[in-house]
């Protein structure tokens, strides 16, 4: 939104002022730490968040990559895709905020919240997930989550690439930013809710 003020200086001079708003969604910011990482630095870090706040689901969603193993990479992907929403559904339940990819996973929420079932969120909506460090084996069976390993590695680099860089690029133009922060509700959510929000 732009914006032109006229305006009055103290030694009565006029001139004009263009005043340029942009309003983006809270989720974009959530995803700015990204644009430095690799793919295998995220999926660290993202492991272990959701084991620190969801352990339930943190390990059930390892025992989902353990057991896709023989599958082929697609059908492989949708598991982990379900297994992974869970995880995002039982941290919104806690109140927490801080789950990646948020800038395509918003159309998800708003289904989450219209809906009294978990809805399986689509490749564009969720067109990557985390996976644990390859181990060091030469394996045949592993052959298929390697090739997951490769598309969800792309994946993330074209989320990089086509969203969150360029919005970097536009917020960095700004000379100041406001961000509302529900406080009350990150207060009453706990702990957990307030580290989440800090980060």
């Amino acid at each position: 939104m732009d914006k032109v003020r006229n305006w009055v200086g103290l030694g009565k001079a006029q001139g004009s002022i263009a005043l340029h708003l942009h309003d983006y969604p809270g989720e974009y910011l959530l995803d700015a730490g990204m644009h430095d990482m690799t793919f295998e630095e995220w999926s660290s870090e993202t492991m272990d968040r959701m084991a620190n706040y969801c352990p339930d689901e943190a390990a059930e969603y390892r025992k989902t990559v353990e057991e896709a193993g023989n599958r082929a990479a697609a059908n492989m992907f949708r598991s982990l895709r379900t297994a992974y929403a869970r995880y995002a559904q039982a941290a919104r339940r806690q109140g927490l905020e801080f789950i990646q990819p948020a800038m395509t996973l918003i159309s998800w929420n708003e289904r989450c919240d219209s809906s009294d079932q978990l809805p399986e969120p689509t490749e564009e909506e969720l067109p990557f997930v985390p996976l644990p460090s390859s181990p060091d084996s030469e394996d045949e069976s592993d052959s298929e989550i390697e090739q997951l390993r490769k598309q969800l590695t792309a994946s993330f680099d074209k989320h990089k690439k086509r969203r969150v860089k360029p919005f970097l690029k536009r917020i960095r133009k700004c000379n100041n930013q406001l961000v509302l922060v529900d406080v009350l509700r990150v207060l009453q959510n706990g702990k957990h809710a307030y580290n989440d929000t800090r980060q």
